[in-house]
Order: C-alpha cells, then sequence, then structure tokens
C-alpha cells in the first residue's frame, strides 16, 4: 500500500469495525436507526457489526457482521430487530473488553434511552481498569420517554406523540 492510498484508507475509516447496538425499552425508530448507522457505515468503508440483545449480547459475543441487505426492510418496523435488554455493562466489562478484542471493534453506537446513557457513562468509567474500552463510542437518543439527559430530543418519541394524539382524536370522535 502507497502513503497515498494509506492515508486515504485511514481518512475514509476503510477496514475499521464498528458495531452497533440497542439498549434500554424498545422505540419506535430504533430499526431506522440501525439500519442508517450500518448503511452510513458501510458506505464510508468500515466493517459494521450488529450487536443482539445489547450490553449483555456485547459480554456473551451475540455479535454477527452485517451487510448492505442485512437491515433491507427495517426502517417501517418498530421496536428493535437486534433485541434490547435493560443490563447495564458495568457487571461484564471483562467479558465485553474480550470481545471488544476478539471482534477487533473500533468503535461503538448505542442506540437507546435512559439505559445506554448511563451504560455509556459506565463504559466511561470502565476506562481506568479496561484499555480495551478506550474506544470512541456514541449514543443515539431512542426513547418514547425523551428523557436522555443532554438531548433534546429522541428517536420515537414524536411518532408516540402522534399515536397518543390519533388515539385521543378517535376517542373523542367516538364519543360524539
Amino acid at each position: 500500500m502507497t502513503h497515498e492510498e494509506h492515508h486515504a484508507a485511514k481518512t475514509l475509516g476503510i477496514g475499521k469495525a464498528i458495531a452497533v447496538l440497542t439498549s434500554g425499552g424498545d422505540a419506535q425508530g430504533m430499526n431506522a436507526a440501525v439500519r442508517s448507522t450500518v448503511r452510513i457505515g458501510l458506505i464510508q468503508g468500515n466493517r459494521v457489526l450488529v450487536v443482539h440483545d445489547g450490553f449483555e449480547g456485547l459480554a456473551k459475543g451475540q455479535i454477527e457482521e452485517a451487510g448492505w441487505s442485512y437491515v433491507g426492510g427495517w426502517t417501517g418496523q418498530g421496536g428493535s430487530k437486534l433485541g434490547t435488554k435493560r443490563t447495564l455493562p458495568k457487571k461484564s466489562f471483562e467479558q465485553i473488553s474480550a470481545n471488544i478484542t476478539k471482534f477487533n471493534i473500533q468503535g461503538l453506537v448505542i442506540i437507546g434511552g435512559f439505559e445506554a446513557y448511563t451504560g455509556g457513562l459506565e463504559l466511561m468509567e470502565g476506562r481506568k481498569q479496561f484499555d480495551e474500552l478506550c474506544i470512541p463510542f456514541v449514543v443515539i437518543p431512542a426513547t418514547v420517554s425523551n428523557n436522555v439527559p443532554g438531548s433534546d430530543f429522541s428517536v420515537g418519541a414524536d411518532t408516540a406523540l402522534n399515536t397518543i394524539c390519533t388515539t385521543c382524536d378517535r376517542i373523542k370522535q367516538s364519543a360524539a
């Protein structure tokens, strides 16, 4: 590989393994967020890994590589096709660190609500003990409750609000 090719590969992120997981309760739009993450990651030349069952799945090694068609048709489906648990990562740092090394994970996208936020904080605390946790990660707020600190809006909150309004309108019409 020439110097120019190496620089281009570093700039484009080619070869980086990015993992994506959903955490906390199911929310509308989680699948769309996973789909976008997978496809944008692939477009940028990265390997994208999906983690089943949140942080628990990351600890258990429930990880697989996702291609373009893996997430086909996910946009309109509610909940999380990857599965989501409310389990936090703190009790599983050793297993999570081992799997980060095993799967060569170089970045993590966490999609979810308050548990995703709390899990991200725990991973940051774990960096003191486990060097493997010193990877970049991002939390994408996705919760009906819209209760993720530091964020104004969550994926799924607008859909829930629209559903509530539609249901209230139907009840009102039915009563009339």
